[in-house]
């Protein structure tokens, strides 16, 4: 999965393999190791409780949150965006 910040937006790239896992396993997570033990997560997740996108920051990583009825539309169509914003933060998830 790819992460692109820039200005008030988040963009997220999967695969075809990550879309699949998102759909079935409804998590995909990844995190940008750096010394000193630090670190930067960032994960997609797929929830059956959320009505509408969402991003949070918590513990040094970026989750977004959509919901599970998106994801499985999305994830068996030729549509290639999920986007929404939360917040006045834009959310882009692409495959």
């Amino acid at each position: 999965m790819k992460l692109r910040i820039q200005n008030n937006s988040v963009r997220l790239r999967l695969t075809q393999k990550e879309v699949v896992s998102l759909r079935d396993r409804r998590l995909v997570e990844c995190a940008i190791r750096f010394p000193a033990g630090r670190k930067l997560g960032y994960s997609v997740a797929s929830s059956s409780d959320a009505t509408e996108i969402s991003v949070a920051w918590k513990d040094d990583s970026i989750s977004v949150t959509l919901p599970h009825v998106t994801v499985n539309e999305w994830a068996g169509s030729g549509e290639i965006t999920i986007e929404g914003s939360d917040s006045g933060v834009q959310i882009l998830v692409e495959k």
